[in-house]
């Protein structure tokens, strides 16, 4: 048994070896990044309003249980059992400031807020203390979780009052001692909803909340589900590693979904996060591998953030070759690439066929690329199988150190095809070596490639029924089928390693050598932050 262990692992290590491109063999995998991103004061200022503004309401709803307090009156000590919070309207402006090495200044402005009081002890009733313009200091840390997810730890919390601040109580010793106590009283209510919602609605939930998400786009409603489930398993004190996965609906229609699914891109935090004058940078893993399981043999080749920050954008980011790479390696074993055309696929149905003539309706079929086919298989159906050999590579470079580059290898099977049994007959197969240039167009999440040929080599391995001579004949007859057809290999694009609760606005690309940079602004998930941080995540949040 040990033998057979050993002999096992040896044959995956050859395997692994030689489905590894030779343009990629030297650059091993060291663990670095394959993302860096940076979020610019701007952006910084931005997801803080929008937080600040979507958690309001939580703060002023939020059941903090704390001890009751007491203050010495000259009538006795006054216990303040209960307080409840009220906010009249929304914050006024919000100041952010990164601080080195880990934290983001957060000023909250006119701040119109109200507190409840219950009191027992000395004097028994209730109180009200207002306050018409405060204004709140945070210092927001941030660092990476065990899990490699950002986690928020307010390092300091204090109310400056710009205005008076009114006690509403029978007037007496007691309302004298609590009037010098009001600021404090204000400002323990005030932060400590704000740390409980820090930590029990972002911290909490968002690590629960996989670094790891399949390259199927997955619906908000999905991601809710997932995140309850693991809520669910941690109050019952299961292993959540041992939880089962459930299917996700998926919306790619060009890869068979079910092989797409299991391909898991990586947002895992790698170092600890950097602040610093130019904005928050978070270096990211960015592989994608079988089920987030990693492996991927190759890695990431040095490469850095810009060394000036984009006032007009709120994001920048880097992303390295690895990152489409490792797609094309993972995907290549699990066959996500693999095509099959028949005379039933829209394009190329026409010409999938040994014979063509005028009445036939057609005056070109690839019996006239294969004579030898057309001789041996006349007035044939036919479709062809495609299939990766060994993983594609992309290599990003600028235009003046030659492009972005596609290399491919790959095997294509010619079948006969039955309609009458619906059956396919192997009868010859080629291989096929592709070097192309690319051309890059960007969405909001993806980068969609589109190539152009430079060289083809087609190779024949069924010599009795596709001779050489044919074959390199038809090359530039066959350019275009062959274009297109990689092209809708690579239809579905390449995704841009951004988290789901981030939406890009209009990304701006620059080629690097062997790396993209995006600059861009961004909008936020709202409808799934407000959720995800609501007291009931089972409640829909609609947005007015």
């Amino acid at each position: 048994m040990r033998k057979f262990i050993i002999l096992a692992c040896c044959i995956g290590l050859v395997v692994t070896e030689l489905n590894v491109p030779e343009a990629l063999k030297r650059e091993t995998n060291s663990g670095r990044a394959g993302v860096k991103a940076r979020l610019s004061p701007r952006g910084i200022n931005f997801i803080a309003n929008f937080l600040t503004n979507a958690l309001i309401t939580e703060l002023v709803t939020v059941s903090v249980t704390s001890a009751p307090q007491k203050v010495s009156t000259g009538a006795g000590e006054v216990t303040v059992n209960e307080m409840t919070l009220t906010i009249n309207h929304a914050p006024g402006a919000i100041d952010t400031r990164p601080r080195a090495p880990a934290s983001v200044l957060l000023q909250v402005n006119q701040l119109n807020i109200a507190a409840n009081l219950k009191l027992g002890g000395a004097v028994a009733g209730n109180a009200r203390i207002t306050t018409s313009n405060a204004q709140a200091n945070l210092e927001i840390a941030i660092v990476r979780n065990f899990n490699g997810a950002p986690n928020l730890r307010i390092a300091s919390c204090k109310i400056v009052h710009k205005a008076p601040i009114n006690l509403e109580m029978a007037s007496g010793p007691a309302k004298d001692a609590l009037n010098k106590e009001v600021a404090e009283l204000l400002q323990s209510l005030l932060c400590s909803r704000a740390e409980f919602i820090t930590e029990e609605r972002i911290n909490e939930r968002f690590s629960l909340l996989s670094p790891k998400m399949p390259l199927a786009n997955i619906n908000d409603e999905t991601i809710v589900k997932d995140l309850i489930a693991s809520m669910r398993l941690i109050r019952r004190q299961r292993d959540l590693f041992r939880a089962e996965r459930r299917p996700r609906e998926s919306l790619i229609t060009g890869f068979n979904v079910t092989r797409a699914e299991s391909l898991f891109l990586d947002y895992t935090i790698l170092n600890e996060v950097k602040v610093n004058d130019m904005g928050v940078e978070i270096e990211t893993s960015g592989e994608v591998s079988l089920r987030g399981r990693g492996g991927t043999p190759f890695g990431a080749v040095p490469f850095s953030l810009p060394p000036a920050s984009n006032a007009d954008s709120m994001l920048q980011m880097v992303v390295s070759d690895f990152v489409p790479n490792s797609l094309m390696y993972h995907g290549h074993t699990i066959g996500l690439f693999n095509t099959h055309i028949d005379p039933s696929t829209p394009h190329f149905g026409p010409i999938m066929k040994t014979t063509c003539s005028l009445s036939s309706g057609s005056l070109f079929c690839l019996g006239d690329l294969f004579p030898t086919l057309r001789r041996m298989h006349p007035n044939q159906q036919l479709s062809m199988s495609f299939s990766t050999v060994q993983a594609p590579v992309i290599q990003f470079k600028p235009t003046s150190e030659g492009g972005i580059s596609f290399s491919l290898l790959g095997k294509i099977v010619i079948n006969i095809v039955n309609p009458a049994f619906n059956t396919e007959e192997k009868v010859a197969e080629m291989g096929i070596n592709v070097d192309a240039k690319m051309k890059i167009r960007l969405s909001s999440s993806v980068v969609r490639p589109k190539i152009s040929l430079n060289s083809i080599i087609l190779t024949t391995l069924s010599p009795g029924i596709l001779l050489q001579k044919e074959l390199d004949d038809s090359v530039l007859l066959a350019r275009e089928v062959l274009q297109r057809m990689v092209n809708d290999v690579l239809r579905e694009g390449i995704p841009i390693p951004v988290h789901p609760l981030f939406q890009l606005n209009k990304p701006k690309v620059k080629v690097l050598n062997r790396a993209l940079l995006l600059q861009t602004n961004f909008d936020l998930n709202e409808r799934l932050l407000r959720q995800l941080t609501a007291a009931d995540l089972r409640k829909r949040v609609i947005r007015v």
